[in-house]
C-alpha cells in the first residue's frame, strides 16, 4: 500500500465574543480574532441576543471579551490499495471495498481465515472492521456516539 496522505494532528482555533454571567452562564458569539461577528451566519434569535448584549440590556452579564477556543483532532492517513481504491487508515483493521485488510500503518493483514485467538487476536479485534468507513460508504454519516 502506498500512503497518499499521512496521519496528522490538526489544531483548530476559534474565537468567541463573550459576555459572562454568574454561575457560569453567559453568551458567546462566533467571531474572528478581532471580535468581529459574522452576523450574516446567525439565526434571528442569536442576532437578537447579540444586540441585547451589545446594548447592555442583559442584566448581570459583563463583557464583551474575546475568548479563544481550540480543539485538536487526528486527520487519519489514507492509503492506496493494490486495487487502486483509497482506504482511510483509522482503526486496527481497515478494509478496502475489494476485501483486502490493512492495519492502521497501511500494512496488509493476513487473510481472515488465518485470524483467531491462537494468533493473539480477540473477537473484538477480529470484528473491528472500519466502522467509520462503513458508515460513510453507506451514506448515512458518522455516528456521534462511537
Amino acid at each position: 500500500m502506498e500512503i497518499i496522505q499521512k496521519r496528522e494532528r490538526v489544531t483548530v482555533k476559534e474565537y468567541g465574543l463573550k459576555w459572562e454571567g454568574k454561575g457560569g452562564s453567559g453568551f458567546s458569539f462566533n467571531c474572528d480574532i478581532n471580535g468581529v461577528v459574522d452576523e450574516s451566519a446567525m439565526y434571528p434569535a442569536g442576532l437578537e441576543n447579540l444586540a441585547l448584549c451589545r446594548a447592555g440590556k442583559m442584566e448581570g452579564y459583563t463583557g464583551p471579551t474575546i475568548a479563544t477556543y481550540s480543539h485538536t483532532y487526528t486527520d487519519h492517513a489514507v492509503g492506496l490499495c493494490k486495487c487502486g481504491k483509497k482506504v482511510t487508515l483509522s482503526g486496527s483493521t481497515n478494509t478496502c471495498k475489494c476485501g483486502t485488510d490493512y492495519n492502521n500503518s497501511g500494512q496488509r493483514l493476513a487473510p481472515r481465515e488465518q485470524w483467531g485467538e491462537e494468533a493473539g487476536e480477540s473477537i473484538s479485534d477480529i470484528l473491528s472492521i472500519n466502522l467509520m468507513e462503513d458508515y460513510n460508504f453507506m451514506g448515512i454519516g458518522k455516528p456521534t456516539n462511537l
